[in-house]
């Protein structure tokens, strides 16, 4: 089973001043970057930043339980790690 290897980075209030060298390093070496920020200059800098980037702000559904959607999102993490992907988690 292929080794994976998950890294979790904050974005700070504002992230573009706000996120360390190091976190920076972490998001643009991943083999790929989960997100789930509300700053769209944050967002695009992350889609620019790392060649597989992707938001899990599709996993919010209107009406379903708070609880089912992190869980979701857990989930997919966890999966991606498992499947031997150096992922980055930005939140």
């Amino acid at each position: 089973m292929p080794s994976g290897s998950l890294t979790v980075v904050g974005t700070g209030i504002q992230a573009a001043t706000h996120l360390t060298a190091q976190a920076r390093v972490a998001v643009e070496q991943a083999d790929e970057a989960l997100y789930l920020v509300n700053d769209p200059v944050t967002a695009a800098w992350i889609e620019r930043a790392n060649p597989k980037p992707r938001s899990l702000t599709p996993f919010y559904q209107h009406g379903k339980d708070r609880r089912e959607i992190y869980g979701a999102i857990v989930d997919e993490i966890v999966s991606r790690v498992r499947q031997g992907h150096g992922v980055c988690v930005v939140l």
